[in-house]
């Protein structure tokens, strides 16, 4: 045990993706582990350190959990036994049993680490009538110093061809990007990560461009989420009690919008005229204070702030009510900004058992006073539960259903100011006059193979120019017409040959009915039968 306090290293941020994240959460729900699960992603040394306790615990393990420990302390080594050797009376080798990875080159000592890992992948996928081809190929690399820096460059080159290619994937969980290339028979466009982490005892600073989750949840994010292509940001976290957490960031959007007051003419008269363009600068500002009282209950207050044109420097006070500094600054009508106000809570009681919901509401205050907030708030929630162990080991079981009224994530000045990055929403994927239901058993019979069966139903209703919120024309009634049922059941198996080395296979039933023709495209109407096969070396 690490007798409650935290031991930091150098700071490297883990994909919130990786396996770990989920074998965490499971030792959490189970008592084994106390995990701040609000905010993601999770440094390595913090990802070593919840290792560490849990080793302390192995007798409690079932035989599943106790290999996977095993599995996860090899790939984590480095940091346990950093770990290990600031704590007094701790063997430095624990029982660790290092296995090797496959890395193009790994160095690692007492106050040096750099690492280089390849990326590739492929998919196969075949729809009823057509076959799809996707691969990427990249490289990842991080580099660590002493025990105050530590830095991640992630690089990849992904393209999709075939006859059933969703270009935009605008309503998808999976995550958004800017095309680069079109092609005949398909897309090409890059994903580029990265972060620089400076780090003491009780907290962390960052510059990262990469993906962020905010909010308990598991099949999408209602705060901040990872659906829209990664956007660079800069985020303060602060931990100094286990029972006082403090997260802020600010990050750079991009609007869409052209600022003509900035346009350059290059070489005027000559033809042709060149046009050096600029887009208006839209920012994003948020924090969330996270209290835990007792050790099964975590509750988390925060805000967050759109807005553009010129940096606002009071911006850069963590802790504050960004709307309201806005009365003073944009003058609300003048230059309103965009602000939401949430609330998230997990309660890990009775034992095995997590409750978990957000509240999130969507400001709309002319005055921007604090007075007017919950006049005119559109809001949406979640509200799920997980077992773990159902009548038997490693079998889960995880409900959950989310709600987002009209007009949710949206802004009088559009893309100016609304809760996006390039038309993809920050919170969940769903977007604003929709619902979700998912239900989901997760299974794992051995060691790093997992099943998951589940079962989905959407709804998503009309989407009205936002101007008919504000002009009252509109009723606003909760879905809306024209609306789309989508109605899906899945089938999915992983499994992890070496470390990031996988092999998954996919079944999806889906029956999709849309009201608007325009929508939905043809292919995904109906119903229809999926497969995909997949093979990738890194975490996508």
């Amino acid at each position: 045990m690490l007798n409650g306090f935290t031991i930091y290293s150098q700071v490297v941020f883990v994909p919130i993706n990786d396996n770990v994240y989920e074998y965490l959460d499971r030792m959490n729900i189970k008592g084994f582990i106390n995990l701040d699960t609000e905010v993601k992603p999770f440094s390595r040394i913090y990802i070593a350190e919840k290792l560490s306790d849990l080793r302390e615990k192995i007798t409690n393990l079932n035989i599943i959990d106790k290999d996977l420990l095993a599995w996860y302390e090899s790939e984590y080594k480095y940091e346990l036994l950093k770990i290990h050797a600031k704590l007094k009376g701790v063997n430095a080798d624990n029982k660790i049993d290092i296995k090797d990875r496959w890395r193009l080159f790994n160095y690692e000592d007492t106050t040096f680490s750099f690492n280089i890992s390849p990326i590739a992948g492929v998919r196969y996928s075949f729809l009823d009538g057509g076959r799809n081809y996707s691969g990427q190929i990249g490289v990842r690399t991080w580099i660590s110093v002493s025990n105050w820096f530590g830095g991640m460059l992630d690089m990849r080159n992904i393209g999709e061809f075939g006859d059933f290619v969703d270009e935009k994937k605008i309503f998808s969980p999976k995550r958004g990007h800017e095309i680069g290339t079109y092609h005949s028979d398909g897309i090409e466009y890059s994903d580029v990560r990265a972060q620089l982490n400076l780090n003491w005892d009780w907290g962390v600073i960052s510059l990262k461009k990469d993906y962020i989750e905010w909010g308990n949840s598991y099949f999408g994010n209602l705060i901040l989420s990872d659906k829209p292509p990664s956007y660079p940001h800069l985020s303060f976290q602060l931990k100094p009690a286990e029972w006082f957490r403090f997260n802020y960031m600010i990050g750079w959007l991009h609007s869409g919008i052209i600022d003509s007051s900035r346009t350059i003419i290059v070489n005027p008269g000559d033809a042709p005229e060149v046009y050096h363009e600029r887009f208006v600068k839209k920012y994003v500002v948020a924090n969330m204070l996270t209290l835990t009282p007792v050790s099964w209950i975590d509750f988390s207050i925060g805000n967050s702030f759109i807005y553009a044109g010129d940096f606002r420097p009071e911006m850069l006070i963590p802790f504050n009510f960004f709307k309201y500094m806005d009365r003073n600054t944009g003058k609300a009508i003048f230059e309103d900004g965009n602000g939401t106000f949430y609330f998230d809570i997990s309660l890990r009681f009775p034992s095995t058992f997590k409750f978990y919901s957000t509240m999130f509401f969507d400001v709309d205050s002319k005055e921007g006073s604090l007075g007017t907030f919950l006049n005119k708030a559109w809001y949406g929630f979640t509200l799920g539960g997980k077992k773990v162990d159902l009548f038997v080991s490693n079998l889960d079981l995880t409900i959950e259903y989310t709600k987002v009224n009209p007009w949710v994530y949206e802004h009088k000045y559009r893309s100016l100011t609304n809760y996006k990055h390039l038309e993809y929403s920050l919170g969940h994927w769903i977007g604003q006059n929709a619902d979700q239901l998912k239900v989901q058993f997760n299974f794992q019979p051995i060691s790093r193979l997992q099943f998951k069966l589940w079962v989905e139903y959407i709804r998503k209703g009309g989407q009205k120019d936002i101007k008919y919120a504000y002009l009252g024309e509109d009723s606003e009634v909760f879905l809306y017409p024209p609306l789309r049922k989508d109605q899906n059941i899945g089938l999915n198996v992983n499994y992890e040959i070496i470390h990031e080395l996988f092999i998954e296979i996919s079944l999806i039933y889906s029956n999709i009915s849309d009201e608007d023709s325009n929508r939905t495209p043809k292919y995904l109407l109906g119903k229809n039968n999926i497969f995909n096969l997949m093979f990738y070396y890194g975490i996508p």
